[in-house]
């Protein structure tokens, strides 16, 4: 079933009833994401050196919020405690743990984040015990979580799945995910409602590989196989 091109995810959810599934079909066929890419931790550079000691367990971890899941402030977890099992020139400006929820980033990315996309992240300082010294670091998550994907471009389903006699609503991307230009106009880090993940713009990623930042890779939106785009 065909989704109209004005509609959001939101005015979807209202066309299916409760107990049902339906896939709304993109109109507009062959288009990809250009812009947005979600990133992730390269595992090349951590392979378990970064070590978060209280780490809580994954439904306490930090939480960008969804549909189904309130948000999960970073604020509300104990300090962390991280270490790191080598020298501090060795720790790099991205890593991901506690189920790709919970961002520890330099502050060297944290200040190139808000200097092209001011008050897009929550920022707690915290600090790494390397080897050799202290290193001042940072614990983030997007600050902004928004309603961006296009269903004119994206292949959506809808589906509910009964867990002990109720009713729970999906939303699911069987292909690739591309999100709305309009919505984005001077954003370059957000978090979505419905598609999970950390995403940054074209413009940040080269704004990153210019100034030198180590740690992480990114993929395609949505896309059910993993498949890398950058690779820093």
């Amino acid at each position: 079933m065909a989704a109209n091109a004005s509609l959001m995810i939101d005015d979807l959810l209202r066309q299916v009833p409760e107990g049902q599934a339906r896939l709304f079909e993109r109109p507009i066929k062959d288009v990809v994401e250009k812009r947005f890419f979600s990133v992730h931790m390269n595992w090349e550079y951590n392979p378990g050196r970064l070590i978060w000691h209280n780490e809580v367990p994954f439904e306490q971890a930090p939480w960008a919020g969804s549909r189904s899941l309130p948000r999960r402030p970073i604020w509300a977890l104990p300090q962390p405690d991280v270490t790191f099992k080598g020298p501090s020139k060795q720790i790099v400006d991205f890593y991901a743990l506690g189920g790709e929820q919970a961002f520890f980033i330099s502050t060297k990315l944290a200040r190139l984040i808000e200097e092209l996309d001011p008050g897009s992240l929550d920022i707690r300082p915290i600090a790494i015990k390397a080897k050799d010294s202290v290193v001042d670091y940072n614990i983030v998550m997007p600050a902004r979580v928004l309603e961006a994907v296009d269903p004119s471009r994206t292949d959506i389903l809808v589906k509910d799945k009964n867990y002990a006699g109720q009713w729970i609503r999906s939303v699911e991307f069987p292909g690739d995910v591309v999100f709305r230009d309009e919505a984005l106009v001077g954003v370059h880090s957000f978090a979505d409602i419905d598609v999970r993940g950390w995403y940054w713009s074209r413009e940040l990623i080269d704004a990153a590989k210019v100034v030198g930042v180590k740690g992480l890779y990114t993929q395609i939106a949505g896309r059910t196989s993993i498949v890398g785009v950058d690779d820093l």
